[in-house]
């Protein structure tokens, strides 16, 4: 699936200001996906809005990736955590269920057959 559209350079309105809009309209399923110019140059990785697309621009993947090279120690991360505010999506604390306390689902009968 490929759409057109124009790099605008403008910075997105989400709370990420690393990220730019491009006027392609893309679907959900499009999230991740490549940017792509028309010689075939990657551009950046798209993400999804209703009006534009936002992207994260090369050189920040970039930079992520040579980052993933560097060695670091836990006390340096941290301290570089506790220094930067940080963002994420909301996620459910974690919670356990007992299956034993729910009773077990019917069965079907020996005789039922599928067709």
């Amino acid at each position: 699936m490929a759409t057109n559209g124009a790099v605008t350079g403008e910075s997105s309105r989400f709370d990420c200001k690393e990220l730019r809009m491009s006027t392609c309209t893309i679907t959900k399923a499009g999230i991740g996906g490549p940017l792509v110019d028309f010689d075939g140059n990657f551009v950046g990785m798209n993400f999804y809005d209703m009006e534009q697309t936002p992207y994260l621009p090369r050189d920040i993947i970039l930079e992520v990736i040579r980052r993933f090279d560097a060695k670091r120690t836990a006390a340096a991360a941290v301290e570089a955590t506790e220094e930067s505010e940080f963002h994420s999506w909301p996620v459910p604390d974690a919670y356990w269920v007992y299956l034993s306390r729910y009773p077990e689902p019917p069965r079907p009968p020996a005789s039922f057959e599928l067709e």
